[in-house]
């Protein structure tokens, strides 16, 4: 089976003021369709960076990247912004979501703002999603009206708007008390074993990495082992 995403020698440093700061050096791993990978790491080791490039936020200093068989890492901003579009999914720390909306606006967005309109078949997908993660109840709640566990569900759901083949989730459960982490981790996985989603999420929680396939260890920005 070919790789999903695969990663080779990508390096990335920023420059400030003439002075160069590497934060990844020659980082190599790959993905197949369908894992469920934990990226670990210390503060500063690079992992919000090496999310960043895998999810074309940030485009490598040096290195290969290879999704779906393609060679991504060098394209340009626009070309960046379709390929997101059409096969990443996104989950963050903090859910950012657009406070004036209602669950099944929320997760609709990613389909409907390249179109500047909602369609009935946006409504039913959104629909869908938000039942597939337990919040049919809430489905036209403003998102201001529902818990820090709700809002993280309906960001996952989000994520699943455009049914992309790989979700990067930076620090998911980070802002959540320990069970209800537990539960957003344990709907990723669900949704992992039942569609086929590949998912790499990037954690702190080393019982929360427990529940992945296996984990990736990033350590000076290389990495250091997996398990």
């Amino acid at each position: 089976m070919n790789p999903l995403l695969q990663v080779s020698q990508i390096t990335k440093s920023f420059i400030e003021r003439e002075l160069e700061t590497r934060v990844l050096n020659g980082v190599n791993f790959s993905l197949q369709p369908g894992e469920l990978v934990a990226l670990l790491g210390p503060s500063g080791s690079g992992k919000s960076t090496l999310l960043s490039i895998v999810g074309l936020l940030l485009s490598p200093t040096a290195g290969s990247m290879r999704l779906l068989g393609d060679e991504v890492a060098q394209l340009n901003e626009s070309q960046r912004s379709a390929y997101r579009s059409r096969h990443l999914g996104f989950v963050f720390q903090a859910h950012h979501l657009l406070p004036d909306f209602t669950a099944r606006e929320n997760v609709a967005f990613p389909a409907a703002a390249p179109r500047n309109r909602m369609t009935g078949a946006m409504h039913r997908r959104a629909a869908q999603l938000l039942d597939q993660v337990g919040l049919s109840e809430r489905i036209d709640f403003r998102s201001t009206a529902l818990s820090g566990g709700q809002k993280q569900r309906v960001a996952v759901a989000r994520a699943l708007m455009n049914k992309p083949q790989l979700v990067l989730a930076d620090e998911p459960t980070g802002n959540l008390d320990r069970e209800t982490g537990f539960q957003v981790m344990d709907l990723m996985k669900q949704i992992n074993r039942a569609e086929g989603t590949t998912f790499l999420i990037s954690t702190h929680d080393t019982q929360i990495a427990e529940r992945c396939d296996y984990r990736i260890h990033l350590l000076d920005g290389r990495i250091d082992r997996v398990d």
